[in-house]
Protein backbone atom coordinates (compact mmCIF):
# COMPACT_ATOMS: atom_id res chain seq x y z
CA UNK A 1 0.00 0.00 0.00
CA UNK A 2 0.86 3.41 -0.56
CA UNK A 3 -0.64 5.92 1.51
CA UNK A 4 -0.17 9.96 1.16
CA UNK A 5 -1.48 12.92 3.20
CA UNK A 6 -1.82 15.49 5.49
CA UNK A 7 -2.01 15.27 9.26
CA UNK A 8 -3.21 18.92 10.86
CA UNK A 9 -3.72 20.25 14.09
CA UNK A 10 -3.70 23.88 15.68
CA UNK A 11 -4.54 25.08 18.90
CA UNK A 12 -5.50 28.78 20.18
CA UNK A 13 -5.28 29.74 23.69
CA UNK A 14 -6.63 32.86 24.50
CA UNK A 15 -7.26 35.06 28.20
CA UNK A 16 -10.92 36.22 28.40
CA UNK A 17 -10.28 37.41 31.77
CA UNK A 18 -8.07 36.52 34.71
CA UNK A 19 -10.91 33.94 35.23
CA UNK A 20 -11.48 32.70 32.09
CA UNK A 21 -9.90 30.95 29.05
CA UNK A 22 -11.10 29.77 25.67
CA UNK A 23 -8.72 27.04 24.27
CA UNK A 24 -9.47 26.26 20.12
CA UNK A 25 -8.44 23.22 18.94
CA UNK A 26 -9.06 21.39 15.36
CA UNK A 27 -7.00 18.29 14.28
CA UNK A 28 -7.76 15.83 11.29
CA UNK A 29 -6.41 14.08 8.19
CA UNK A 30 -6.79 15.03 4.76
CA UNK A 31 -5.42 11.46 2.26
CA UNK A 32 -4.28 12.56 -0.92
CA UNK A 33 -3.39 8.92 -2.28
CA UNK A 34 -4.33 5.48 -0.71
CA UNK A 35 -3.44 2.62 -3.17
CA UNK A 36 -3.39 -0.68 -2.09
CA UNK A 37 -2.34 -4.13 -4.64
CA UNK A 38 -3.43 -7.56 -3.44
CA UNK A 39 -0.05 -9.01 -4.44
CA UNK A 40 3.42 -7.85 -5.40
CA UNK A 41 2.31 -7.56 -8.96
CA UNK A 42 -1.22 -6.68 -9.10
CA UNK A 43 -2.24 -3.13 -10.01
CA UNK A 44 -2.47 -0.48 -7.63
CA UNK A 45 -6.01 0.64 -6.63
CA UNK A 46 -7.07 3.83 -5.08
CA UNK A 47 -9.04 2.57 -1.87
CA UNK A 48 -9.70 5.85 -0.20
CA UNK A 49 -13.20 6.49 0.57
CA UNK A 50 -14.55 3.02 0.28
CA UNK A 51 -15.96 0.63 2.97
CA UNK A 52 -13.55 -0.11 5.89
CA UNK A 53 -10.50 1.58 4.19
CA UNK A 54 -9.31 4.73 4.92
CA UNK A 55 -11.79 7.81 5.00
CA UNK A 56 -10.37 11.01 2.48
CA UNK A 57 -11.40 13.60 5.53
CA UNK A 58 -11.61 12.84 8.80
CA UNK A 59 -11.52 16.11 11.42
CA UNK A 60 -12.57 17.29 15.22
CA UNK A 61 -13.05 20.63 16.02
CA UNK A 62 -13.53 21.70 20.15
CA UNK A 63 -13.72 24.90 22.12
CA UNK A 64 -12.85 24.67 26.01
CA UNK A 65 -13.76 27.37 28.23
CA UNK A 66 -12.19 26.89 31.73
CA UNK A 67 -13.74 29.29 34.16
CA UNK A 68 -11.44 28.21 37.32
CA UNK A 69 -12.58 25.14 39.14
CA UNK A 70 -15.06 24.65 36.16
CA UNK A 71 -14.47 23.58 32.40
CA UNK A 72 -17.06 23.25 29.55
CA UNK A 73 -16.35 21.69 26.50
CA UNK A 74 -18.03 21.21 22.70
CA UNK A 75 -16.52 18.73 20.66
CA UNK A 76 -17.86 17.74 17.15
CA UNK A 77 -16.21 15.02 14.93
CA UNK A 78 -16.44 14.66 11.18
CA UNK A 79 -16.44 12.31 9.33
CA UNK A 80 -16.36 12.24 5.81
CA UNK A 81 -18.55 10.39 3.07
CA UNK A 82 -17.86 7.39 1.41
CA UNK A 83 -18.74 4.29 -0.89
CA UNK A 84 -20.32 0.85 0.50
CA UNK A 85 -18.84 -1.11 -3.30
CA UNK A 86 -20.28 -4.29 -0.61
CA UNK A 87 -23.67 -3.44 -1.85
CA UNK A 88 -25.33 -3.66 -5.45
CA UNK A 89 -25.69 -1.29 -6.51
CA UNK A 90 -22.64 0.48 -4.82
CA UNK A 91 -24.15 3.09 -1.93
CA UNK A 92 -23.08 6.27 -1.49
CA UNK A 93 -22.76 7.19 2.78
CA UNK A 94 -23.26 10.12 3.26
CA UNK A 95 -21.37 11.69 6.58
CA UNK A 96 -21.80 11.99 10.14
CA UNK A 97 -21.00 14.87 12.65
CA UNK A 98 -22.24 14.33 16.19
CA UNK A 99 -21.45 17.32 18.93
CA UNK A 100 -20.90 16.57 22.14
CA UNK A 101 -21.10 18.50 25.52
CA UNK A 102 -18.81 17.95 28.83
CA UNK A 103 -18.95 19.72 32.15
CA UNK A 104 -16.18 19.62 34.67
CA UNK A 105 -15.78 20.94 38.35
CA UNK A 106 -12.44 20.33 39.72
CA UNK A 107 -14.09 20.14 43.58
CA UNK A 108 -11.14 20.64 45.25
CA UNK A 109 -10.34 23.92 43.80
CA UNK A 110 -12.95 25.32 44.99
CA UNK A 111 -14.55 23.98 48.71
CA UNK A 112 -11.37 22.84 50.89
CA UNK A 113 -12.59 19.50 52.79
CA UNK A 114 -9.12 18.38 53.43
CA UNK A 115 -7.86 15.18 51.86
CA UNK A 116 -11.45 14.60 50.94
CA UNK A 117 -12.12 16.59 47.70
CA UNK A 118 -8.43 17.29 46.89
CA UNK A 119 -8.09 16.20 43.33
CA UNK A 120 -11.38 15.27 43.12
CA UNK A 121 -13.34 15.55 39.96
CA UNK A 122 -16.76 15.64 39.17
CA UNK A 123 -17.62 15.55 35.26
CA UNK A 124 -21.05 15.86 33.10
CA UNK A 125 -20.97 14.65 29.41
CA UNK A 126 -23.70 14.23 26.89
CA UNK A 127 -22.40 12.55 24.08
CA UNK A 128 -24.38 13.38 20.42
CA UNK A 129 -26.10 16.26 21.96
CA UNK A 130 -28.14 16.59 18.98
CA UNK A 131 -28.84 12.43 18.50
CA UNK A 132 -27.66 12.37 15.22
CA UNK A 133 -28.09 8.86 13.59
CA UNK A 134 -25.60 7.48 12.32
CA UNK A 135 -25.70 7.15 8.23
CA UNK A 136 -27.72 4.07 6.75
CA UNK A 137 -25.07 1.45 5.32
CA UNK A 138 -26.57 -1.54 3.40
CA UNK A 139 -24.79 -4.46 5.31
CA UNK A 140 -25.69 -7.38 7.11
CA UNK A 141 -25.56 -8.25 10.80
CA UNK A 142 -21.90 -9.27 11.77
CA UNK A 143 -19.79 -10.90 14.58
CA UNK A 144 -18.48 -6.92 14.41
CA UNK A 145 -21.56 -4.81 14.67
CA UNK A 146 -22.86 -3.14 11.85
CA UNK A 147 -26.22 -3.94 10.36
CA UNK A 148 -27.46 -0.89 9.03
CA UNK A 149 -24.59 1.18 9.97
CA UNK A 150 -20.39 1.42 9.96
CA UNK A 151 -19.17 0.00 12.88
CA UNK A 152 -15.94 1.30 11.78
CA UNK A 153 -17.22 4.91 11.10
CA UNK A 154 -20.13 5.55 13.51
CA UNK A 155 -21.74 4.63 16.56
CA UNK A 156 -25.69 3.73 16.42
CA UNK A 157 -26.41 4.38 20.38
CA UNK A 158 -27.55 7.96 19.78
CA UNK A 159 -27.87 10.45 22.58
CA UNK A 160 -25.47 9.02 25.81
CA UNK A 161 -25.54 10.76 28.73
CA UNK A 162 -22.18 9.78 31.02
CA UNK A 163 -21.55 11.36 35.04
CA UNK A 164 -17.97 10.53 36.30
CA UNK A 165 -16.42 10.71 39.33
CA UNK A 166 -12.77 10.98 39.69
CA UNK A 167 -10.34 11.14 42.69
CA UNK A 168 -6.54 10.60 42.57
CA UNK A 169 -4.41 9.12 45.25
Amino acid sequence: SKTRGIDFTATYVTDVTSDDTLTFNVSGTYLTKYEVAVTPTAPLLDRRNFIFNPLQFKARASVNWDHGPVSARVLATHVGGYTNNLSNPFQKVASYTPVDLSLTWRVGDSVDVGHLTSDLTLGVEVRNVFNVDPPYVNLAPSGNGSGGYDATASDPIGRLFAVSLRKEF
